[in-house]
């Protein structure tokens, strides 16, 4: 709730429900919605914890200053006695694929308007998912991008602009957002990025572009790297390749994929 009061907070619970089909895991918020909690009962939730928590659905990752030997030693100590359940069924893959166009306007107390572009994608393990993430880079991940270009430093209608790809296990998309000026009209500037877009996949990225996207994405995985834990660092990056792609080194795989583009 505290995060739906920000400003536009309440368009992602939009933006799920209208972009992926009600029976879609992605279709609602991970944490839930009042009434999924108001309809839980205690029964639910031990089900759940019984269902889900547990070693054969769990990864642990220690990093730091440790010594292996003693590391397993305390591991085993404090997570041995732990009774594991079969592993629960994964979906691998659920593009949920769009038909036409779908528009939305939603009216809020915010300092100015907000365009949302948004398309459905496959998730983290298509072999496409970093050249998305490169692709999106391209065209919004930064002042020099094309779409910042455009939109802020040439025409000036917008204060900013950003597209990203938001990979997840079984789905992803790709997203852009703009910050419009007062008294501009949104339809003007979703004109133009559609007419970037247009130009990108007609034409692709040069290659000076193409070079500047792949130092930014390499620079912030290396600054991520100076951190041990805590939502990013090498803890999260060994947690994330076993999790996803059984396997702990895959980021090697997933640079080598985007130096080599």
């Amino acid at each position: 709730r505290e995060r739906e009061n920000q400003p536009y907070g309440k368009v992602w619970n939009y933006i799920t429900q209208r972009t992926y089909p009600p029976q879609h895991p992605y279709a609602w918020p991970v944490i839930g919605s009042m009434q999924h909690l108001d309809q839980a009962t205690l029964a639910d939730v031990k089900q759940w914890f019984s269902d889900y928590y547990h070693p054969a659905n769990a990864v642990i990752v220690l990093a730091g200053d440790i010594k292996p030997d003693v590391a397993r030693e305390e591991v085993e100590l404090y997570f041995g006695n732990i009774k594991s359940q079969p592993a629960p069924s994964r979906v691998t893959d659920w593009t949920a694929k769009m038909q036409g166009n779908m528009r939305e306007r939603l009216y809020d107390k915010v300092p100015r308007s907000r365009l949302y572009m948004v398309w459905n994608t496959p998730g983290i393990t298509h072999q496409d998912a970093d050249r998305l993430d490169l692709a999106t880079s391209i065209l919004g991940g930064s002042k020099t991008s094309r779409l910042y270009q455009r939109l802020v430093q040439q025409e000036q209608l917008a204060t900013s602009v950003s597209a990203y790809y938001m990979g997840r296990e079984i789905a992803g998309q790709v997203l852009i957002s703009i910050d419009i000026k007062p008294d501009v009209a949104l339809e003007k500037a979703e004109a133009i990025v559609n007419e970037e877009l247009s130009l990108f996949l007609k034409k692709g990225p040069d290659k000076e572009e193409v070079e500047r996207a792949k130092t930014r994405l390499i620079s912030d995985f290396i600054r991520d790297l100076e951190y041990v834990g805590g939502g990013s660092g090498k803890s999260s990056l060994l947690a994330y390749g076993q999790t996803y792609f059984n396997d702990p080194e895959y980021y090697k795989k997933s640079l080598a994929i985007t130096e080599q583009i």
